[in-house]
């Protein structure tokens, strides 16, 4: 052991940028008082713990995972209130770290507490166990417990930094320099019959003092918000952390619902709004304390998630891969909005979401046909000490042929080969070299696109087709091919009738799809001298259905529901659309009003194909009805130039083939 000890101190320093030096003063340990009869821990372990008093005890929402922590953090919040009993805790979610320290809170106390969490928090610890030993190792890299917790000169040399959201995990064994065991983690869970468990919402009194608690979905679908009128204060669970969000977790597990999520922080804005409260307890970072504040925090974290998923299923609903996607959203992100502190990549990271959300709605498969059975990392390793070797025996005239011209040659050769049966099939199959070639192909094509290359590329997808069982694969790969070598577009539909299916959905199902549609280069164009925002309102009087939309320059666009109407001389209201649901589905499938609907065609103007369907025709049918001379008459009531601008914001294009 004294041999690794020395071996270790011969290892360098590891350099950190100056704002992860300075993130971690985040999670510096102590009680802080939030507002009066409010307290938050934090630093004690990975999560923090939060304390609200009332007249007779105490509520706990979350628990730490480590019961040795829980016990101290117990005993300066029982200081804290004249050793008032614990009545009630509340889990913000089913998480480890906000869980396994319950026995440090709850083994003294003379009566057992109640303890209120989502309904689905149980499948989820049940889920959990199924995945413990796939997922351990990976969650003691992620967290980094061997660097804080087992390895000597971690900390001197700058190896351990923090967890990202709080000090460090309190889950392995903590070991000193000669590797021998100094403090043992103690973790607990509580017993099933203190759960309350609720769904949708639940409120609860403790003496004087209202607790509601509300489903909001983000990083676990079992995530709440508590909102304690009485102290002005909201608790937003795991919702909110001084970090981009980990939309993917790196320890394995299901990408989170970006989606959700950020609709989960509209919902916690029209908290704060509506109740102007005063006090934000997060269960990771700090508290934030001010009504201003707190909604600047609040909405620059739901425009940066919504950027990213926004941007994400635009693009991917244009073609494009998870590397491609990667690309354009960080080459378009508004710098500013992503430079401040609540959206520096401290946890999670905009490429890990960007892969997330392609996963979540798209799975695994890029669509491209070279993505379809990629070629494993062995045979990728033997296939390019095979091509250095040929381009070094290739390599004989100064102003030879190209590296390109190189690899061309490499890959007909090599066909060759596997056609004549002449592969060493102790190395590799057939399979391996087609998935090799294939990939070899893309590669060269992505700077030197030829017929040539095309020829051998549509070589090795037919000879790939001609050996698959999976009838989806055999279909995949020579629709491909023909796709690509003649241009071929799927046309019609057969019987399958759009019109029937606009006719009988609600235009609300594509109207919130409209986000997903912004492109980020145009609003930066459009909008460069304005105030920054356009918001316009559109109402399908027939459905009475009130929608306002916002754009904002830098690229994301938030849609809410209006239930209680609006004013249409607010001058915050830069244009008004009324029309009617029936008048737009008549519109996208050129159908005539049928029966006694109120509904009548209006003159679209010339944006408008005679049919479209899905999200792109909505926003060509609203342009339309917008752009046309006789937008009053359409149902323009104000701001015709702004309506103008914001839907020249919005893109139609979606993906024909890729």
């Amino acid at each position: 052991m004294a041999a690794l000890k020395e071996k270790l101190a011969n290892e360098p320093h590891i350099t950190s940028l100056p704002h992860v030096d300075i993130h971690e003063h985040e999670f510096r340990k102590g009680v802080y008082k939030v507002t009066e009869g409010v307290f938050i821990a934090v630093g004690y372990a990975l999560a923090n713990s939060i304390c609200v008093e009332t007249k007779t005890g105490l509520v706990i929402i979350d628990t730490l995972e480590d019961v040795g922590a829980a016990r101290e953090v117990c005993k300066e919040f029982k200081r804290l209130t004249n050793n008032k009993p614990i009545k009630s805790v509340i889990f913000t979610h089913a998480h480890f770290d906000h869980t396994a320290g319950i026995r440090g809170f709850i083994e003294n106390e003379k009566e057992e507490p109640t303890i209120y969490l989502h309904e689905d928090c149980m499948r989820h610890e049940s889920w959990n166990v199924s995945f413990k030993y796939g997922i351990g190792a990976r969650s003691l890299r992620q967290f980094g417990t061997l660097l804080n917790h087992q390895v000597p000169h971690s900390k001197q040399k700058n190896w351990y930094k923090n967890a990202g959201i709080g000090a460090s995990l309190n889950l392995a064994s903590v070991l000193n320099e000669d590797r021998e065991i100094i403090q043992e983690f103690e973790h607990s869970a509580a017993g099933l019959h203190l759960f309350k468990p609720f769904g949708e919402s639940h409120s609860f009194y403790q003496d004087e003092i209202k607790f509601e608690m509300v489903a909001a979905f983000g990083e676990t679908d079992n995530q709440i918000l508590i909102h304690v009128p009485a102290k002005s204060l909201l608790c937003p669970g795991d919702n909110i952390y001084r970090s981009f969000p980990n939309l993917y977790a790196i320890r394995g597990v299901e990408p989170r619902n970006a989606y959700a999520w950020y609709k989960s922080i509209e919902k916690m804005l029209d908290y704060v709004q509506r109740h102007n409260i005063q006090h934000l307890a997060p269960s990771h970072s700090r508290h934030v304390v001010g009504y201003q504040n707190i909604m600047d925090v609040l909405m620059v974290y739901r425009d940066g998630i919504s950027f990213v998923h926004d941007q994400t299923i635009r693009l991917l609903n244009q073609g494009y891969s998870q590397e491609e996607i990667v690309a354009e959203v960080q080459r378009t992100k508004p710098a500013k909005l992503f430079q401040h502190p609540y959206l520096l990549e401290y946890y999670g990271t905009i490429e890990w979401g960007v892969r997330a959300i392609f996963m979540k709605n798209m799975g695994w498969f890029s669509g491209k046909v070279d993505d379809l059975f990629p070629c494993s990392k062995r045979m990728k390793s033997a296939g390019m000490v095979e091509l250095v070797q040929f381009m070094q025996n290739q390599a004989s005239e100064a102003n030879g042929p190209s590296v390109a011209e190189h690899m061309v040659k490499y890959i007909e050769m090599t066909n060759e080969r596997k056609k004549a049966d002449q592969l060493d099939t102790s190395k590799y199959t057939r399979d391996d070299v087609n998935r090799w070639l294939l990939e070899l192909t893309t590669q060269v094509m992505m700077n030197e696109d030829s017929e040539r290359v095309r020829e051998l590329r549509y070589d090795i997808i037919r000879d790939m087709a001609s050996y698959q069982t999976s009838g989806p694969a055999r279909n995949y790969l020579l629709s491909w091919w023909l796709e690509e070598k003649y241009d071929l577009e799927l046309k019609g539909s057969g019987n399958f009738s759009m019109k029937d299916i606009i006719l009988s959905r609600p235009v609300e199902w594509t109207l919130v799809t409209l986000p997903f549609h912004v492109h980020p280069a145009k609003c930066r164009e459009v909008m460069e001298n304005s105030s920054g925002m356009i918001t316009g309102v559109i109402e399908l009087c027939d459905v009475k259905q009130v929608f306002r939309v916002r754009l904002k320059r830098i690229g994301v666009m938030q849609m809410t529901p209006l239930k209680d109407g609006y004013d249409v001389n607010d001058a915050s209201i830069d244009w008004v659309l009324r029309t009617n649901e029936m008048t737009l589905k008549h519109i996208l499938t050129d159908d005539k009003p049928r029966g006694d609907t109120q509904a009548q065609p209006e003159e679209t103007g010339h944006m408008i194909p005679r049919v479209r369907t899905g999200s792109g025709g909505l926003i060509s049918v609203l342009f339309g009805l917008i752009a046309s001379k006789r937008s009053e008459k359409n149902g323009l009531v104000k701001g015709k130039r702004k309506a103008m601008q914001f839907f020249s914001c919005l893109e139609t294009k979606v993906i024909s083939k890729l």
